[in-house]
């Protein structure tokens, strides 16, 4: 019993350095990994890393095979009923709402999009922590990556996120 816990407080630990000594001054971040062909391959998540702090809040899904035409939806939850809604569809015109059961207020803020479709297959996005106003905080971060097309989509871990 003694030798399990002391592997738990240790992998604890190691986490925490490991979390601390990838966080830039003033924000917290974590990294998630999702199965491999769970979905299509243009919106097959493989990792995501989420950043919460400083100006803006981060979120980069590494993807198998990232399409120019791929989307995402990013939900982000902070304290209190609602949630902001990111969605980057369709290309080149994506919306920010805030969403409370049945009611829908856009967001006109700054948020930016970044595809990288060659070997990095990455999809990077940034939302400034002013589009959040009086909530910004931690926030509880989930987002669904679609297929380039629509058709098939790749739903990842709800994960909570502290302000660092």
């Amino acid at each position: 019993m003694r030798h399990g816990r002391r592997l738990l407080v240790a992998g604890a630990t190691a986490w925490i350095v490991t979390l601390s000594a990838a966080t830039p001054a003033g924000a917290a971040t974590v990294r998630l990994f999702d199965p491999r062909g769970d979905a299509p391959a243009s919106a097959d998540v493989l990792s995501y890393t989420i950043t919460n702090g400083g100006p803006s809040l981060r979120v980069a899904v590494k993807v198998r095979d990232l399409a120019p035409q791929s989307d995402i939806t990013l939900y982000v939850n902070q304290a209190g009923a609602g949630e902001y809604v990111l969605r980057t569809a369709p290309v080149g015109k994506g919306t920010l709402t805030f969403e409370r059961g049945v009611i829908q207020r856009a967001i006109h803020c700054g948020w930016t999009l970044t595809r990288l479709t060659d070997a990095r297959s990455t999809l990077k996005l940034s939302i400034s922590q002013a589009c959040f106003g009086s909530r910004a905080g931690g926030a509880w971060v989930d987002l669904i990556m679609w297929q380039a097309g629509g058709q098939g989509s790749d739903n990842v871990k709800k994960v909570f996120v502290p302000r660092g």
